[in-house]
């Protein structure tokens, strides 16, 4: 067998031509250039650059974008040096047994016809497989490289990560256990993952794909493609522009793709499922589920399990029924109310947003590290601060509130027996907030308690007309009198200071 090799020694001028026959070796040369070929000899001369392939009588130079060889009957061996540090070179074969070698740099490596055997080397290499006995050989470290076939039935060989099935016949392929990329074509393909982390998109046609053991990503953009996993074989997604799409048995992720409004629905796995830019509607079944629409107006409907909700838009609807888990949502739009009857426990602002309100149910919301303004709504809440300086809004129902680190501001609402419970007022730091057209009683906004309206008692009774607010520091209780000596109404209980601090009048702000 005869073998071709050339030496780059500069830019190869194509107004030069030569041509070489099997049996003689020779050389192009002038200034700064030389090439050669000939009968294989030990060491062999090496090829920088060669593009595409055709029938001849020898080998031929004089492509004005580079080097083209023409190969005759004879089987060739062609060679890629990168000792200059080219980007890339093509290697093309004929219609014989080639052999093709790659160097360092990003080939693509096409055989021809025959049954070739392509060496990428190092680098992303790209090979051109139309013949069952091709062989394309790559070690470990080799660079991120790809098989591109019109074979059916075709495995991926080791140390190959990717493989695109050309044209439009229905084939199948098969991955190794590395983390492949397994394109299909506009035919119904087969596509097998096998081991490692693999991404499988059948194209056009209805197709089947199989992701085995790893983590796995399939593109599903037909109603006819059928996703395959098996129980314990990772943790898998779905993508897809389909609406409606229902998760099938052991994939867990589903995210849609797009802009179009659409709908997706999980299954009875611990899913997580993504909405897309347009208004979706989705469903999480059983299971602990993560949903989250992303931009738009989206419907989220955990089922049952305890469900984490994502909120990015006013008009985002949580639909929760009760009994059916203890649900998360976090908040990253500002002024977020939770609608009434929507069975969601826990509300988090995420950073940068402020406000944000419960509903009727017994809510925990929870701050982030700016100057939060937290309302409960109905209901026996827990609202936390956390660090900024927090303002806090019990509403009705004996709530507790925790300022958290800050300046912060509890807001008493209750004039009847639904007390709050204040878990950590700091003097000196904290404040205590009253309205004067919800209490009443001479109170004027802008003003400070006097003293005759704010009075530390030891029974939390009033013993004048004006006693108003009545502390009782060794309880940490703190009263209301509507009236003053209890003449029409009692005393009533409207806020637990759990740490027992020492307050005076000073304390308070009176508001609208």
């Amino acid at each position: 067998m005869a073998t071709i090799s050339f030496t780059y020694g500069g830019d190869f001028d194509p107004t030069n031509t030569v041509a070489f026959t099997n049996a003689d070796p020779a050389t192009y040369q002038d200034p700064n250039r030389s090439y050669g070929v000939g009968p294989y000899v030990s060491p062999a001369w090496y090829l920088m650059n060669i593009f595409g392939a055709s029938y001849g009588s020898g080998v031929f130079f004089g492509d004005p974008n580079g080097i083209s060889g023409w190969m005759s009957a004879d089987q060739y061996s062609i060679r890629a040096d990168f000792s200059q540090n080219l980007a890339s070179v093509a290697l093309g074969g004929g219609d014989f047994a080639d052999i093709l070698i790659g160097g360092a740099g990003n080939d693509r490596l096409n055989g021809g016809l025959g049954a070739d055997t392509m060496t990428g080397g190092a680098g992303n290499d790209i090979y051109v497989v139309d013949n069952v006995g091709d062989v394309v050989v790559e070690l470990a470290g080799g660079g991120l490289d790809q098989v591109r076939t019109t074979l059916d039935n075709y495995v991926l060989g080791d140390h190959v990560e990717n493989l695109f099935l050309m044209g439009s016949a229905d084939l199948s392929g098969t991955g190794n256990a590395l983390d492949n990329v397994l394109q299909g074509n506009s035919g119904a393909n087969t596509l097998s993952g096998g081991a490692g982390d693999d991404r499988l998109d059948g194209g056009l046609g209805a197709d089947t794909m199989t992701g085995g053991t790893g983590h796995d990503i399939f593109f599903v953009d037909n109603a006819g493609d059928v996703v395959v996993e098996l129980a314990g074989e990772g943790m898998d997604q779905v993508r897809t522009t389909l609406d409606n799409y229902v998760l099938g048995d052991n994939v867990e992720n589903l995210f849609l793709m797009g802009s179009a409004d659409l709908g997706g629905t999980g299954n009875e796995l611990d899913n997580i499922l993504m909405g897309n830019s347009g208004i979706n509607v989705l469903w999480g079944g059983a299971g602990n589920d993560r949903l989250d629409g992303r931009a738009g107006v989206d419907a989220l409907i955990g089922g049952t399990g305890n469900d984490t909700y994502y909120i990015d838009n006013l008009g985002d609807a949580m639909i929760e029924e009760a009994g059916e888990g203890y649900d998360t949502a976090f908040i990253s739009v500002d002024g977020y109310i939770l609608a009434d009857g929507a069975s969601v426990e826990r509300l988090i602002l995420r950073d940068g947003i402020v406000f944000a309100t419960g509903n009727n149910l017994d809510n925990v919301i929870q701050g982030s590290a700016d100057d939060n303004i937290l309302a409960g709504g109905g209901g026996r809440d827990t609202i936390r601060g956390e660090a900024g300086n927090d303002t806090l809004i019990g509403g009705a129902g004996i709530d507790s509130l925790f300022g958290g680190a800050g300046a912060d501001t509890f807001v008493l609402t209750a004039t009847n027996a639904d007390r709050d419970m204040i878990r950590d007022f700091v003097v000196g730091e904290d404040t205590l907030q009253i309205r004067a057209s919800l209490f009443g009683g001479g109170l004027v906004a802008g003003d400070e308690l006097t003293p005759e309206q704010f009075v530390l008692s030891t029974t939390g009774r009033a013993t004048s007309a004006t006693d108003r607010f009545l502390y009782v520091e060794s309880k940490g209780a703190l009263y209301y009198d509507a009236d003053g000596s209890c003449r029409d109404e009692a005393p009533q209980l409207i806020a637990v200071f759990t740490t027992m601090p020492t307050l005076t009048a000073a304390h308070f702000d009176i508001v609208i």
